[in-house]
């Protein structure tokens, strides 16, 4: 046999290996994503059935409320029991957390002094964790009624925190009071399980402790950074796959997030962008969408749904384009489902799904079924791969003598080639990698970047890291997104022909070897962007203390650390790095790889 007739079946092999995993993998995730205090947690323990009475009302296990609740990232799972998993905080990121709020109250104590005018109350910590540090270190806020010399009676605030600030002078110092107090060596729990003996409901329980945990006030568990939830039941009640609901924390003033992006591109995780009824699709799932789209996530339609949470009353409060109001309920959710898709389509991202629940009036099985939907959906585009992907094998196997020969597959073959000759170069590239984080630190609010600068560019709100990888992966996708579009309409376009039906096996091949390749391709530029953040960047001590310098200095406190980051990318001693140049070379190395591997199946020298 030829050389080309090898290369398309380990082309194949490997296409079938990858697929067969998918389908195999009975594994998935549904990542609930969106603003602080839209009603995630609500709506998880409402399809979970996660939920206790309390005076005829059904609460929720999960802790809610008004939105910046939940300290972290939680997963619900399946398990023998009820109980619960904490990966705490590691040890240098807890003193990092003391360290910013004890630098914030000084700061407070002093105010009176401060020439900061953006954001005076600001500070490095989230109010979730200061409020966690509080509890565990006893340093909390406490009212109590006052009488004034006319009789009337005040509301007062005690801050024992900015009690103990006043006793101490140096931040540092209060820093270590900080951590002494909150006793870290009796800290060491990871995990609590409930016992059947134990006497009380195990919801109730689990409502108790994870509310314990959340904030800080288990004796025995320090400021977690994840927390997994097992219950006995089965989740969404699908018992032939294992399916974890996340709840991811909620989004506050900025969507750009690692943890979130992340689960974009995980191949069996399905998320839902949630948004409030009457804002829906909110500008932070917009802003998801548009650098999905950027960034070329694949499967972006079959991964990603819009769930909007309305309020009792607001689907019947919409309006048709006459100006009357909804009759019922599902006829306000259909006219807000057409608001919203066309919002979605002016974003110009492929079709994805739209749902609606009210977790006070509508039957959770509404969001139960729409979940299970969406993951059925999910896994049969995996068979679809894993069953194109069969079929070509078998055709090439069993018509292996006419596809070496055929003459209407060269004709095919052919029009792929003159493509291959006329793109074998990149072109300019529109953008820098470090335009993405300029980006992110011109629209971050004060506080975060001034919270990611005194971390050295790790804050979760401002990841450097982050924004510098999505940048290369952006820049490079758009450098070569061009050209797989184009060749994907070439393809398209003889698979319409049915004169060349003996090609089709060819033309689906080299389709996926494109982008399959060209993925490839991203991930390796996204890793190359989080090494200029790790490897030289995070390092450069003279570069952060110049940027924590700005603060304080008044109005425009982002332009000038913006600027000194622009002076750090213009400045030779980056040039000298090469990192440049090692992008550029990158991406035209992957893609005369990827130019390679098709030029293998189309039997040309």
């Amino acid at each position: 046999i030829k050389n080309v007739f090898v290369r398309r079946l380990e082309e194949f092999r490997d296409e079938l290996m990858n697929a067969a995993n998918l389908v195999l993998g009975t594994e998935h995730t549904v990542a609930f994503v969106g603003d602080i205090g839209v009603g995630k947690s609500t709506a998880i323990c409402r399809v979970s059935d996660l939920e206790v009475q309390k005076d005829r009302t059904h609460m929720p296990v999960l802790e809610v409320g008004g939105g910046g609740v939940t300290i972290c990232e939680v997963h619900l799972a399946h398990g023998p029991h009820y109980g619960f998993v904490v990966e705490p905080m590691g040890e240098s990121e807890l003193r990092r957390e003391v360290i910013e709020f004890a630098h914030f109250l000084k700061r407070s104590s002093n105010a009176n002094r401060e020439v900061e005018t953006e954001d005076i109350d600001s500070h490095g910590t989230s109010k979730e964790i200061e409020r966690a540090i509080r509890n565990m270190s006893g340093l909390t806020r406490k009212v109590k009624r006052d009488t004034k010399p006319d009789g009337k009676r005040v509301r007062v605030t005690v801050d024992s925190a900015k009690e103990l600030t006043d006793k101490i002078a140096d931040s540092s110092a209060l820093a270590v009071e900080i951590l002494t107090r909150m006793a870290l060596q009796k800290r060491t729990r990871r995990e609590l399980r409930h016992s059947d003996h134990a006497g009380n409901e195990p919801l109730q329980w689990l409502k108790k402790n994870f509310e314990e945990v959340n904030n800080g006030r288990h004796p025995e568990f320090s400021i977690p950074k994840r927390i997994e939830i097992t219950v006995p039941q089965l989740i969404l009640g699908e018992d032939s796959l294992s399916i974890r609901i996340v709840d991811t924390k909620g989004i506050d003033r900025t969507a750009e997030r690692r943890d979130l992006e992340e689960h974009l591109s995980a191949p069996n995780t399905i998320v839902i962008l949630c948004s409030s009824f009457n804002a829906a699709p909110s500008i932070s799932v917009q802003q998801l969408l548009e650098r999905a789209k950027k960034g070329r996530v694949v499967n972006l339609q079959t991964k990603v749904a819009v769930l909007a949470l309305p309020r009792p009353g607001e689907a019947l409060a919409v309006k048709d384009d006459a100006g009357f109001s909804a009759e019922t309920k599902d006829d306000g959710y259909d006219l807000k489902s057409e608001q919203v898709e066309m919002r979605i389509g002016a974003l110009n991202v492929p079709d994805i799904s739209v749902g609606f629940f009210n977790a006070l009036d509508d039957a959770p099985e509404r969001l139960s079924v729409f979940l299970l939907e969406l993951v059925t959906s999910l896994r049969q585009r995996h068979r679809e791969n894993l069953k194109q992907a069969i079929d070509g094998t078998n055709y090439l196997v069993q018509n292996y003598e006419k596809t070496q020969v055929h003459d209407i597959q060269r004709k095919a073959a052919n029009s792929l080639i003159r493509w291959r000759r006329n793109n074998r170069e990149i072109g300019d590239f529109p953008s820098q990698i470090e335009d993405s984080l300029l980006s992110a630190i011109n629209n971050a609010h004060a506080s975060s970047l001034r919270a990611s600068v005194r971390r050295q560019g790790v804050w979760y709100n401002l990841d450097y890291s982050h924004q510098l990888g999505y940048g290369a992966r952006s820049v490079a996708a758009v450098a070569v997104g061009t050209k797989l579009e184009q060749f994907k309409a070439v393809a398209d376009n003889l698979l319409q022909d049915p004169e060349l039906e003996v090609a089709y096996s060819l033309l689906r091949q080299a389709r996926h070897i494109l982008e399959s390749g060209t993925e490839d391709l991203l991930q390796k530029c996204q890793h190359l962007g989080t090494t200029i953040h790790t490897g030289y960047l995070k390092p450069d001590g003279t570069l952060w203390a110049n940027c924590d310098r700005e603060w304080g200095r008044g109005i425009g406190y982002r332009d000038r650390v913006s600027n000194h980051q622009k002076e750090w990318f213009n400045d030779e001693s980056y040039k000298n790095t090469g990192l440049a140049d090692a992008f550029i070379e990158l991406v035209t190395r992957e893609w005369q790889e990827v130019l390679k591997r098709l030029r293998d199946i189309l039997e040309e020298n």
